[in-house]
């Protein structure tokens, strides 16, 4: 018999390296299998929204050239059977399409990919990781980069998201409190996305966890 068993995450309070993770498994008395992982960061500075990831039950096989800027540019990314490892941008293609793939139970197909350079959140969240690398160490884990998925039902916020990094003020969903919610899993990241057919994929500094209560 299966049950649904949920472990929940959060730091020691200390504004630098706040986050929260949880997960949710089945399990099974011969196996037991992730359902979802979700993290959550109190700290803007922790996360380095990088990917747009559009997607849909869909084949296509198309190129696109452009050349990475300097300054804050979004560049709009599309499959393509051909990889030219000279291209940066089939480079910025392959890695969240890889992710969404690996961890997406789901049969759909990345259509789109929109690789943003911000040259401001960049040097925010080096700066944070620079912190993070004196207070716990350069290998350890909270101070190692992640990839994580986040997901919005209002499309207008991923562009906000883009430009000025994640913020509290507009968080509708609160079940582990007024934060921004980030996950391994696309399909859970999903569940946050309502009708929007996108997904942010971002860079985020886990930094240190323990244990915390459902806030509602």
């Amino acid at each position: 018999m299966l049950k649904c068993v949920i472990k929940l995450y959060t730091m020691a309070f200390d504004y630098l390296g706040m986050t929260a993770k949880f997960h949710v498994w089945l399990e099974h008395k011969n196996y037991r299998r992730v359902l979802f992982d979700e993290f959550m960061i109190y700290d803007p500075r922790q996360a380095d929204p990088r990917y747009v990831i559009n997607y849909k039950v869909a084949k296509l096989s198309i190129s696109v050239a452009s050349t990475v800027a300097t300054t804050f540019q979004k560049y709009e990314i599309l499959p393509s059977r051909s990889f030219d490892p000279s291209d940066e941008l089939k480079y910025h293609f392959r890695v969240p399409d890889s992710q969404f793939r690996r961890f997406c139970k789901t049969r759909v197909n990345v259509v789109k990919v929109t690789y943003v350079v911000n040259p401001l959140l960049e040097s925010e969240f080096v700066e944070t990781l620079k912190k993070f690398r004196e207070k716990y160490g350069n290998e350890v884990k909270e101070a190692v980069p992640i990839l994580e998925f986040h997901g919005t039902s209002i499309a207008s916020n991923i562009d906000s998201i883009l430009k000025s990094n994640f913020q509290s003020y507009d968080i509708k969903v609160t079940a582990y409190g007024y934060e921004n919610y980030f996950s391994d899993f696309p399909e859970t990241s999903l569940g946050y996305a309502g009708g929007v057919k996108a997904l942010v994929l971002c860079m985020i500094l886990p930094g240190k966890i323990a244990g915390c209560k459902q806030s509602r």
